[in-house]
């Protein structure tokens, strides 16, 4: 079936794609500067209505920089009342169709009700939501990055007409991929919207009428687009179980197999010096190895390859546990290195990559949501819903995180309420689906022999150990992170929505909990009290719900005056006395303690009641494990709670997080949050995760401050551990540095880190000199877009290709755009300075605006040089300087990947020069430094 028939058939052979530009995002204050609305007939655009508009109120500077219309452009420009005649009669009948049609329809309707015209009711589709649903993996979904999906220009971006267009071509490519899924899955659309009124709603009726016609049995009348690698958790090899392993030369030498299969391998000798001190250290009991392996040197080969000799020549019973900090990083193990070094090995070999429960979806609690989501999910919720049915048509996974149409809408209420949970998945309640995705996973896992996690799950399974098996030998990778994942694992939290849910995932009539109440009740005649149980549960839950929305409002009462409603960024206030800073709230706080207490005795008592049954009873155990799960997810709250209002504790540091709500009245309050965190996290990481460990090699290409693991050892806590053998290594990058980078030092005594205006200069002058990539590294947002605008203004600078990252850009499609572009410039804050790889001439020039220090007011890092001080240390010196340096490497080693790399390094702080702790970056580059003081100083060649 070709397109035309196809839209005949969808009853789209005629349709509108409109944009508006606007002075703001409320429909009701702001106003429209600029509409386009093009007409498609049989998928061709042939008529256009497009006009400037003269808003009578002020554009902002804010706008100007993303649409470019400025107020000299309007003055001229007709009034919306003078257009809004010949617009709508222009719309006439016509099925609309815009890219987040929630914001343009409201502006459409607002125009309506100015002019005192009668509403006209639309079919209107979104080119968003329907991206999110059938193209799910896409990283990004503004429409700037589709279109560039679909290959269509983006130049003229934040331009009505130039949107409108990409807006409907992008619209012909969404149904085709709509057409390419079958009956089955079209239809559980129709289903989950039935009764809905929702965007995309008639297509997806339309699709399923037309497959239902054609063959219900059908794969699909179009066919897909989708890029989508389907793989899985787990991966097998069988081969031959000798006791000849390899020898680290036969497999890494000048003409080992790796040398054979991996193109442009080259035998590095810091490659096998790493293996070798990796071989030293696995088969010793309490041994600990930390070692630093330069960028470049292939370290992740490297450890591979002694787990697999580990597991193939021991005679162990456990697996060896491999953990990373990024997801990147632990899918290039697991799908990459981890196959490319299995092709030259014979054994036989069993491994599983594992993240922690709540990433996996279950089935069985999806599928109760969609059957009972009335009172649950409203019109818009529901159909975030819509990309898990096209994800799941696809994936072998069940990671959820491989589904970005749905966590693009950032829905965390309903990813909590369809994700793995004790209790139901791996157990019996699942066992239609065949236990779930984790269920299938964990069956591999136990019979695993090389399993890769990430740190979160590392250190949520030795604080709460659920989920691994017993395991002797662990790598961590990226371990200049395990701080932070540290940091991250272990602090407290508490707001109104993470305290209301997790009430509601106990109340009997809340309606993820329909399978547990219907088993209850089967129960009836053998617990005489039953009723009354659920009835005083349901009680406390109600009150305690109440209680806490009392507390909260009584908060932001209380305390709303210490938060800015302008501030952009949530402010944070660090709390010395807990207990004084509380006594205000007596009575609010002692009703959340009582009512969840009070819940948590009910819940209690019924645990005892079903523990009391014949284990052998059907689904009693099952019963019992999800009754306890939630009397223990009660016990927590209550425990949280108290933490973080009444029971301090010294070791930890408290504070408060206020935000307020986009789009409320300037009287609002803000919505506080209670936090806490262990000011310094290294007496638990020696306490739960080294202790008992066998062997454990710890490893990154950013370990040492100033040549020495001091630092390191401190921040981690292995400085404190007894009994433990500690080897240090340290394996030199194969680069050659000072022939591959050229490293130019700002030395002025005029600041340029905090003048956006000159380093937008000095990356123009690059740029226009060299026409060569360009990366440009930034400590804040505010900086970023500083920079960025004056490039944009410049007049040299209009056309450049600039990458910015913003709140509506991914990390993925920055860099996509960056590969394909000619000479881009990618400007990017803390996620850019590691962990994304830009080899060859994706990236020739790499600039460092400021030092990467941290915010000194946040509360951990305040908290923790309080700490240092009253130990009589400089806090600058031993914590906030090493911090830097650590992070300051990392950026540096964005540029280069490979040995045949060449690039340009360079830092805009001149403190780097000018400052007594300078001396330590200078030593932390391992390249000759050139000093310029002036841009006009700053030979490029």
């Amino acid at each position: 079936m070709n397109r035309v028939e196809l839209l005949n058939h969808l009853d789209l052979s005629t349709f509108i794609a409109f944009d508006f530009e606007t002075t703001g995002l409320s429909k009701y204050s702001d106003r429209i500067i600029e509409v386009a609305a093009v007409l498609y007939k049989d998928g061709k655009p042939v008529e256009c209505f497009e006009t400037l508009i003269n808003p009578q109120i002020q554009i902002s500077d804010e706008i100007t920089r993303i649409t470019g219309i400025t107020n000299t452009m309007v003055e001229d420009s007709p009034t919306e009342k003078e257009i809004a005649e010949d617009f709508f009669k222009f719309l006439g009948d016509h099925p609309l169709v815009a890219h987040n049609a929630k914001f343009d329809e409201g502006f459409l309707y607002e125009l309506y009700n100015r002019q005192s015209m009668p509403e006209k009711r639309y079919i209107v589709y979104d080119t968003l939501h329907l991206a999110r649903s059938v193209l799910f993996n896409l990283p990004a979904y503004n429409l700037g990055f589709i279109a560039e999906y679909f290959k269509l220009s983006s130049v003229g971006s934040h331009r009505a007409k130039k949107d409108a267009e990409n807006c409907g071509n992008i619209f012909l490519y969404l149904v085709e991929e709509s057409a390419s899924y079958p009956l089955a899955v079209i239809s559980k659309c129709v289903s989950i919207l039935k009764n809905r009124t929702y965007y995309n709603q008639s297509l997806f009726i339309n699709l399923a009428n037309l497959l239902l016609k054609r063959d219900p049995q059908s794969k699909g009348i179009m066919t897909s687009i989708l890029d989508f690698k389907d793989q899985t958790n787990w991966y097998s090899k069988s081969g031959n179980d000798s006791n000849n392993f390899p020898d680290v030369n036969d497999i890494f030498g000048e003409k080992g197999r790796l040398s054979k299969s991996i193109s442009r391998f080259e035998k590095r000798d810091s490659q096998i010096k790493y293996i070798e001190f990796i071989d030293s250290v696995i088969y010793n009991n309490h041994s600990i190895g930390i070692v630093e392996a330069g960028t470049g040197l292939g370290k992740s080969l490297g450890y591979l390859y002694e787990a697999v000799k580990y597991v193939c020549n021991t005679d162990r019973k456990k697996p060896v546990v491999i953990s990373c900090y990024t997801k990147s990083l632990q899918d290039q193990l697991f799908y990459k290195d981890l196959p490319d070094i299995l092709e030259v090995l014979d054994g036989s070999l069993r491994a599983v990559k594992l993240k922690g429960r709540a990433n996996y979806i279950c089935l069985s609690r999806l599928n109760w949501l969609i059957g009972d989501s009335t009172g649950i999910l409203n019109d818009e919720e529901t159909a975030y819903l819509l990309p898990l049915i096209f994800w799941l048509h696809w994936t072998k996974t069940g990671d959820i995180d491989e589904c970005n149409g749905f966590l693009n809408s950032r829905n965390y209420r309903i990813k909590k309420m369809i994700q793995s949970e004790a209790g139901y998945c791996t157990t019996n309640i699942c066992s239609e689906y065949d236990g779930c995705f984790l269920g299938n996973i964990r069956n591999h896992l136990f019979q695993s022999d090389i399993i890769v996690i990430n740190h979160a799950l590392l250190l949520s399974d030795k604080s709460n150990p659920n989920m691994l098996p017993p395991y002797d030998v662990l790598f961590i990778d990226e371990a200049h992170n395990l701080t932070d994942a540290a940091y991250s694992q272990y602090r407290q939290n508490i707001d109104r929505a993470l305290l209301k849910s997790n009430l509601l995932i106990c109340q009997p009539n809340f309606s993820g909990n329909k399978i547990w109440k219907k088993m209850l009740k089967l129960l009836e005649k053998d617990i005489k009290e039953l009723n009354n149980i659920l009835y005083d549960l349901e009680k406390y839950i109600d009150l305690a719900i109440n209680a806490v929305e009392a507390f909260f409002e009584r908060l932001s009462d209380e305390y709303g005056h210490r938060f800015l409603e302008s501030s952009p960024y949530i402010e944070k206030v660090i709390i010395n006395d807990v207990a004084e800073e509380y006594r205000n709230l007596p009575s609010e706080l002692k009703a959340v303690y009582s009512q969840i207490r009070l819940a948590e005795q009910t819940i209690k008592l019924l645990y005892k009641k079903l523990d009391n049954f014949d284990p052998n009873r059907e689904n009693i155990n099952e019963l019992i494990l999800t009754t306890k799960q939630k009397m223990d997810s009660l016990t927590d709250l209550l425990l949280s709670t108290k933490f973080l209002t009444s029971d301090q504790d010294s070791e930890w540091v408290y504070w408060q997080e206020g935000v307020f709500g986009r789009g409320k009245k300037s009287n609002s309050k803000p919505e506080i949050s209670l936090h806490s965190s262990p000011v310094d996290p290294g007496f638990l990481l020696s306490e739960y995760l080294f202790k008992d460990i066998k062997s454990l090699v710890l490893t990154s290409a950013t370990l040492q401050v100033e040549h020495s693991f001091e630092y390191f050892l401190n921040r981690t806590g292995i400085s404190s551990l007894d009994n433990f053998d500690l080897k240090f290594s340290v394996c030199p990058s194969p680069f050659k540095y000072n022939e591959q980078v050229k490293y130019f030092q700002y030395s002025g005594r005029q600041s340029l880190s905090d003048n956006p205006k000159k380093i937008a200069e000095v990356i123009l002058k690059c740029h226009s000199k060299l026409k060569q990539k360009i990366l440009v590294l930034f400590t804040s947002y505010k900086s970023l877009n500083q920079v960025t605008h004056y490039l944009k203004i410049m007049k040299e600078g209009k056309d450049l290709p600039i990458f910015s990252q913003t709140q509506a850009s991914s990390r993925y499609g920055l860099l996509k755009g960056m590969k394909n572009s000619k000479n881009g410039i990618l400007m990017g804050t803390s996620s850019f300075w590691e962990g994304i790889d830009l080899s060859g001439d994706f990236l020739e020039i790499l600039i460092i605006t400021k030092l990467p220090f941290q915010v000194p007011t946040d509360p951990i890092i305040k908290a923790y040089s309080q700490l240092l001080e009253q130990n009589n240390r400089n806090p600058f010196l031993y914590y906030t300087v090493p911090e830097c340096i650590l992070k300051y490497r990392q950026g540096y080693g964005r540029l280069i990947r490979t040995t045949y790399d060449e690039g340009i390094f360079i830092v805009l702080d001149n403190r780097v020069v000018l400052k007594n702790y300078g001396k330590q970056f200078q030593d932390a580059i391992p390249v000759n430094m050139q000093m310029f003081s002036t841009l006009d100083s700053l030979i490029l060649n």
